[in-house]
């Protein structure tokens, strides 16, 4: 079942390879993002673009792993991740022997392959709990 939008403002909307224009509706293989200003009249099946949206709580000098999984439609990632409370962290992409960048309240958001951001170290090198924010979402 696909997805169905309908443009309810007073211009095109483009995205993703195809555009609404005003009162417009059209389908979609796969969700548009809601900032767009599009209106879903019909959600369908197909996969969601968001990989990962969690919060890792690190306590000092503690480390974990997070994995994700592979997109569905593209290779590409929007990625996100900042820490939002705490003294600061350190996160590693696919494994302890890649560089260490290190991350704050700027964090660090790109869009990056799937094969650089598929396992990510975060370690909490501070006295303090590190609270970090992370969220991956698949780019059509």
């Amino acid at each position: 079942m696909p997805w169905i939008y309908r443009n309810d403002g007073d211009a095109a909307v483009v995205w993703g390879g195809q555009s609404w224009g005003p009162g417009e509706e059209r389908t979609s293989r796969w969700p548009v993002p809601m900032s767009l200003g599009l209106t879903r009249t019909e959600m369908g099946d197909g996969p969601s673009p968001v990989l990962c949206h969690e919060d890792i709580i690190l306590q000092a000098r503690e480390r974990a792993t997070l994995e994700l999984g592979a997109p569905a439609i593209s290779r590409s990632v929007a990625l996100s991740l900042f820490c939002i409370s705490g003294g600061g962290a350190t996160v590693r992409f696919n494994g302890m022997s890649g560089k260490e960048l290190p991350l704050d309240v700027r964090g660090f958001v790109h869009t990056v392959p799937w094969e650089l951001c598929a396992m990510m170290t975060f370690e909490n090198p501070t006295d303090e709990e590190t609270h970090i924010s992370v969220s991956a979402v698949e780019v059509c």
